[in-house]
């Protein structure tokens, strides 16, 4: 059993760093906003009126992206919590220490990923 819950961590855990790291960009690309709103510009070859009626658009579509995003994070964190939960029941009291001790270490590590991913979205500073 303990296995298998560190198993399920291991997953669930790995599963959310790859999905992230699919999303990280290179220092100095442009956010998803501007990357979306050069490439529609260039593809479809909008007029500057017609980028001025888009880009309030992009921008709720990102803001609407971000708020589904942490909605899922946090989603995920109720279901591992009560998995963890289900399955401390059915441990020896030893048993119960090490899971959380793994519960520790990976809420550490989720922390960490999120903590690059909050900095990455954070406007640079404005030049003086």
């Amino acid at each position: 059993m303990f296995a298998c819950v560190f198993l399920a961590g291991g997953l669930c855990g790995g599963a959310l760093t790859l999905r992230l790291d699919k999303r990280h960009r290179p220092p100095g690309r442009p956010d998803f906003r501007l990357d979306l709103m050069e490439r529609l510009a260039s593809d479809l070859g909008l007029s500057d009126a017609q980028k001025e009626k888009i880009r309030p658009i992009v921008q709720r579509t990102q803001e609407e992206t971000q708020r589904l995003r942490r909605e899922n994070v946090r989603d995920v964190a109720a279901l591992m919590d009560r998995m963890h939960a289900d399955v401390a029941a059915v441990l020896t009291p030893e048993q119960r220490v090490k899971l959380e001790e793994l519960r520790k270490r990976f809420r550490e590590r989720a922390e960490k990923v999120r903590g690059q991913f909050r900095d990455r979205d954070r406007p640079p500073p404005p030049d003086s």
